[in-house]
């Protein structure tokens, strides 16, 4: 498969996580996690999602060809 980087979703007030490998760091990579498996859970599990928190890595704060 080659580098892979681990793009980590975190519920801060569980502690419950959700860990994804991708090739990249790409924010699609990570919008993808959001998207298909951290947002669905939460409302399968009717619970609220009320701020989402970053890193602030170069994929997030526009200093990487691959920012939102």
């Amino acid at each position: 498969m080659g580098k892979a980087d681990l793009h980590a979703v975190m519920d801060t007030f569980s502690s419950y996580a959700f860990g994804f490998l991708y090739k990249g760091k790409q924010a699609e990579c990570t919008t993808t996690v959001l998207h298909n498996e951290v947002f669905p859970f939460y409302a399968e599990h009717a619970l609220e999602i009320d701020v989402v928190l970053t890193n602030n890595g170069p994929e997030f704060c526009g200093t990487s060809p691959y920012s939102f």
